[in-house]
């Protein structure tokens, strides 16, 4: 059975797939910080504008 920890850390991390790099949104009392591929990214207020923000840093990178 997981533990009170366990299901609250499940419950504020989402990880996604943009154009195959892994994306994991994890929400903190400060907002939503965004890790892409094991690197930190930057916080967010909101869900929405962190996923805009990590799309728009794939597609600069990829780019290059």
């Amino acid at each position: 059975m997981k533990t009170f920890k366990q299901l609250t850390e499940s419950l504020s991390t989402v990880t996604k797939k943009i154009k195959g790099i892994p994306v994991v949104y994890t929400t903190t009392p400060k907002g939503v910080k965004v890790t892409i591929d094991g690197d930190e990214l930057d916080t967010y207020p909101n869900q929405g504008k962190a996923e805009k923000m990590a799309t728009e840093f794939i597609k600069q990178m990829k780019d290059k």
